[in-house]
C-alpha cells in the first residue's frame, strides 16, 4: 500500500487524492505525482 493512516499521520493518503477513473491524474486534474531515487557519487 502507498501510505496509510496512523497515530502520527493523520492525514488523507496519495490513493485518496488520485482521481478513481483516472489514476494519472489528481483529484483537482492535476498530474498525479511521480517518484524518482537519484544517486550521485562524490568525484575522487
Amino acid at each position: 500500500s502507498e501510505q496509510r493512516r496512523t497515530a502520527w499521520m493523520t492525514f488523507e493518503s496519495l490513493g485518496e487524492a488520485l482521481d478513481p477513473d483516472h489514476p494519472d491524474r489528481t483529484i483537482e486534474g492535476w498530474q498525479a505525482p511521480v517518484r524518482a531515487i537519484v544517486l550521485a557519487r562524490k568525484p575522487g
